[in-house]
């Protein structure tokens, strides 16, 4: 045979070991499929002989004979099973499927299902190779939606940690046979109750030509517009738990889920006990006594208080709102709701802006407070804010109520809630800043013979002229040797009383107090006309009379005339004093003439508005010097002329106004109203055309319309408050702008409308848009937050920051992030299209018409689910179900290690495969992996397996290896660690081998199967 090998040398070295050493050393296996264990203790490296031990195959491999695994003896340097040392393999192959568990929702269908011949520890197993075809059972589908589309899926066991083979949706690893999820029906129309609608569905899949939803799908229901569910929860939403179990209600947390009912929507009750407690209420379209108002119900709230407001200019003439959709809607469609528990603002008490009347015997000093958090309104009445001041004098002729304030003149005054215009002076509450009354012109100085006596608070002086104040008193008297004229008696008391003197013993009227004469004395008495004037020119008192040749010009005061036989030109009598027996002589030369008497009448005017119908009857007519009056009770009739009209309905349709002559300072008055007015055409009035909201506008105070010649008018006086809708405001350049409303009067003819303020003529300002057509917020599908995609986009375009009228957009979450809103987690995205009314642009949603209410929102969160080389090994809570994916939320926490046949590919030769802390980011990497600072698409993703080291055959040496650890137990390298092999000395290649060329074999270890790939041959 000649000289042995090498080998044989090598092999009867080996034999002569075995002959000296009995022990046998560990049983060489594939830790991937077997796994031994030892009953006795290792001895160095060998187990000694007569040692037992067990192998039992793991990873889906199973003995064909061996049921409960390969018992094994140690005997002779060798292990044996059966007397055998033949140690039998561990075959591929798949767990067979239990009926109550993997195949509990499907049926086996084709070949059916396999015999269960083969056993491992208890368990069955198919043999690689073997073909299952399954179909689901009824009211189940398949959780693959190619299996759907097929009607079936089959599989091919491969076995080992390849597990099952899908040959209908080719290679899936971790897929088996038999995968079906429990469904539920589509909710139709026909199933809903009253006053409900499904807002948003998950995707239906078709299961033998019915359409269903898959375990874990949601549904939303809602309440149509005008409705809502009993107990106020906006909507109802269900999830599919499949089967006999059906839908889950999440909302009310009941199951079998069953579909509330809405309700008809109303709005709740608005009554004294939920609006400010001084206010009222009026009601239009209302049931009284229901515990909600129906839809188009309006109720108007207003302070009761004339000297209270609201604050906002919109309820300036009171709050109105209207129930539309079960809410509460002002005339600027915004939705009011109650605070604090009440409904509409609160009354703020103010003190109010004086009336002309209450100003006719004042002035102001200074302008006006006229900013609009000092002015306000309630209707018609004006209203000072808190804190306003005014500062006031009173005119001329006229006194404060009170003494001590003439001498404040000016006085300021200070508006106070509650306590009203306070003088800051005094302090007094509760005053009138135009409180002044009519004082009466006197003189202090001394007339000889005749005595006065004044109280000096009672006397003022203006502009060099004394009065005694409203109420104020004094006496005359006669010095010794005078006395008081014929017919009079001394002493005399006067009193000032509306403007005029008045003897206090009579009550009648004095053009002035006595004058005490002289006995013998030449000369007239004082002239004095009760409610006229005496103009005198050289009247000196002498003794107690006018001197001769003094002459006096007597007129009556407005709405007095002269009556009786008086002469008089132009309305005035003019007498001379000739004294002696001739006395007073008037302008005709009558001797002794008694001055005028004025007694109330009433001027018949030229009237340019009105014509007369029926004229005062004769015997009430005095004619003076031409001009004619009419006594009081005098009566008269009228009728306005084209194109005035009477100022109140009743007016309008009547054929005559009514005038009474009440003379005086009352003038005429209407006998059906009582109203005082200065002549009978002041009834006419001019009119101008209704004013119609523009867009955008509202009108917050309006006059009553009426319809003249077909066409709606409003009269004379008519005031209009117009405010801006939201989304809208008036021109910049406008005062409307400054105040944020517009208030207008009707002046009528050619003026038509004037500013309520200024009087001056002026245009009804229109609302323009506050913003330009286009949605907000944009959405450019351009530069979108990573957290969102656009799954779709037409006609969208961005400018000024707002999305395009008409673009419709189809947004969703981008990988690594899911929707925060449980509804669009049904939907998983959301479609919008920019719409426009008019008046406004929103973000509308097709399906449902309405406008959204909320976008879409995506937040951070990572997708179940660790590398394919990789286990958990403590999971979190922190996750939620979003169909049929489930993700862990933002900063939840995994502990993950490779599996045991693998490594993490960062990993130190002293921990290659440690326990590692994943925190979850979101985003397109996810995963954080604590301990390695890295981002990872998925726990462990960096986890490879590992290939078992090899030393270099006889003939071949090694030019490059990978580092070598001891995982697991075994001699291993990374997956991609690379190993060059060049032929020693003496040996090369097979002629015509890749490796022939450059001498060289290269070989990396596949981090996916664990292998050595030749990259040299591919």
């Amino acid at each position: 045979m000649g000289e042995p090998t090498g080998y044989l040398v090598v092999l009867l070295s080996f034999l002569s070991l075995v002959d000296a050493i009995p022990d046998c050393s560990s049983v060489p296996y594939d830790s991937l499929k077997q796994k031994v264990t030892y009953n006795c203790p290792q001895q160095g490296y060998t187990y000694p002989e007569g040692c037992t031990g067990v192998i039992h195959c793991i990873n889906n491999h199973y003995f064909e004979k061996y049921n409960q695994g390969l018992y094994i003896t140690c005997k002779a340097n060798r292990w044996m099973v059966d007397g055998n040392y033949e140690l039998p393999s561990c075959i591929k192959g798949c767990k067979a499927l239990d009926d109550n568990v993997e195949m509990k929702n499907a049926t086996y269908i084709g070949a059916g299902k396999p015999p269960l011949i083969y056993m491992s520890q208890g368990i069955y197993y198919w043999p690689s190779g073997t073909t299952i075809e399954t179909n689901c059972k009824p009211d189940f589908v398949f959780k693959k939606v190619v299996h759907r589309e097929q009607g079936k899926d089959s599989h091919v066991c491969q076995g080992g940690m390849e597990g099952w083979k899908d040959t209908v949706n080719a290679y899936n690893p971790g897929q088996a046979p038999g995968k079906c999820d429990p469904v539920c029906k589509v909710f139709t129309e026909s199933d809903l109750p009253p006053n409900v609608y499904i807002k948003a569905t998950a995707k239906a899949v078709i299961v033998n030509g019915k359409s269903v939803l898959t375990a874990g799908s949601g549904v939303q229901f809602e309440c149509k517009e005008g409705s809502k569910y009993p107990d106020g929860e906006p909507f109802q939403r269900f999830v599919c738990k499949g089967g006999a179990a059906g839908y889950q209600d999440l909302t009310w947390d009941s199951s079998p889920a069953v579909v509330k009912s809405c309700d008809t929507l109303g709005c709740t009750r608005i009554d004294s006990s939920n609006v400010d407690p001084s206010a009222f209420l009026s009601y239009d379209g209302c049931e009284h006594g229901s515990s909600v108002y129906k839809d188009g119900c309006t109720v108007t709230i207003k302070c009761n208080n004339k000297n209270s407001y609201f604050d906002k200019p919109e309820n300036s003439a009171g709050m109105s709102v209207t129930c539309r959709g079960g809410a509460w809607v002002n005339p600027l469609n915004r939705t009011i709701t109650p605070l604090g528990g009440k409904y509409g603002d609160p009354c703020i008490v103010g003190c109010p802006v004086l009336s002309h009347s209450e100003m006719r015997n004042a002035e102001y000093v200074g302008p006006l407070p006229s900013a609009s958090n000092q002015l306000y309104y309630n209707g018609d009445n004006k209203i000072y804010a808190a804190n306003v001041k005014l500062t006031t004098k009173c005119k001329d002729g006229f006194s404060r109520e009170n003494p001590s304030d003439d001498a404040n003149e000016p006085n300021v005054f200070n508006c106070i809630p509650i306590d009203g215009w306070t003088n800051t002076k005094t302090g007094r509450r509760d005053q009138k800043p135009g409180g002044c009354l009519p004082s009466c012109k006197i003189s202090t100085a001394s007339i000889k013979g005749s005595s006065y006596s004044f109280a000096p608070s009672d006397v003022t002086t203006s502009n060099g002229q004394q009065y005694l104040r409203a109420g104020g008193s004094f006496e005359t008297r006669c010095d010794d040797g005078f006395e008081a004229p014929a017919g009079q008696s001394a002493p005399q008391k006067i009193t000032c009383k509306d403007g005029s003197l008045v003897d206090s013993s009579t009550n009648s009227p004095v053009g002035a107090p006595l004058t005490c004469v002289k006995s013998g004395a030449k000369g007239c008495e004082m002239v004095a006309v009760p409610n006229g004037k005496a103009e005198k020119d050289g009247c000196e008192m002498v003794d107690g009379l006018m001197k001769e040749k003094c002459k006096v010009t007597l007129t009556c005061s407005p709405g007095f005339a002269p009556s009786g036989s008086a002469a008089l030109n132009d309305g005035k009598q003019i007498l001379e004093c000739k004294a002696g027996n001739d006395g007073w002589i008037d302008q005709q030369g009558n001797k002794n003439a008694k001055p005028l008497e004025c007694v109330p009448v009433c001027e018949m005017p030229t009237m340019d508005r009105a014509e007369v119908v029926t004229a005062p009857d004769s015997k009430y007519v005095v004619n003076v010097e031409g001009k004619e009056y009419v006594k009081t009770g005098a009566t008269v009739s009228i009728k306005c002329k084209s194109p005035f009209v009477g100022r109140t309905e009743p007016e309008r349709s009547a054929d005559k106004i009514d005038y009474k002559c009440m003379g005086g300072n009352d003038g005429w008055s209407k006998p059906a109203t009582s109203e005082l007015m200065k002549t009978p055409g002041d009834a006419c009035a001019s009119t101008c055309s209704s004013v119609e909201p523009s867009t955008g506008q509202a009108i917050v105070l309006s006059p009553q319309t009426f319809e003249l010649n077909g066409e709606p008018k409003v009269i004379e006086g008519g005031k209009y408050r117009l405010v801006c809708k939201d989304g809208f405001k008036f021109p910049p350049d406008t005062k409307a702008a400054q105040k944020n409303m517009q208030n207008v009067v009707c002046e009528g003819g050619e003026k038509g409308y004037v500013d309520a303020d200024t009087k001056e003529k002026t245009k009804i300002e229109s609302c323009e848009r506050g913003e330009q057509p286009g949605c907000n917020p944009s959405i450019d599908p351009s530069s979108l937050p990573p957290s969102k995609i656009v799954k779709q986009s037409d006609k969208c375009t961005t400018s000024n920051d707002r999305s395009s009228v008409g673009c419709k957009i189809t947004l969703g979450c981008a990988d690594g992030y899911y929707p925060k809103s449980p509804e669009m987690q049904l939907e998983k995205e959301q479609t919008l299209e920019c719409k426009d009314n008019g008046t406004s642009s929103y973000w509308n949603e097709p399906k449902s018409g309405q406008p959204v209410t909320s976008m879409l929102e995506c937040l951070p969160g990572c997708k179940e689910g660790v590398g394919k080389n990789a286990q958990v090994v403590r999971a979190t809570r922190d996750k939620i179900n979003i169909g049929d994916t489930t993700y862990y939320k933002e900063n939840a926490q995994l502990k993950v290690k490779c599996n045991d046949e693998s490594t993490y590919k960062y990993g130190t030769p002293y921990s290659p495969n440690p326990e590692m802390t994943y925190t979850c980011t979101g985003g397109n990497f996810p995963w954080t992996n604590e301990e390695q600072g890295r981002l990872e698409k998925a726990p462990g993703d960096l986890c490879a397996r590992i290939c078992e080291a090899f030393d270099a055959p006889a003939g071949l040496r090694f030019t490059e290896t990978p580092p070598v650890n001891y995982i697991n137990g075994i001699r291993a390298v990374k997956g991609e660690g690379m190993y060059k092999l060049t032929c020693a000395n003496g040996y090369h290649f097979p002629a015509g081998t890749p490796y022939e060329k450059n001498n060289e074999q290269i070989l990396i270890c596949d981090s996916d199967n664990g292998k050595l790939k030749d990259v040299t041959n591919g």
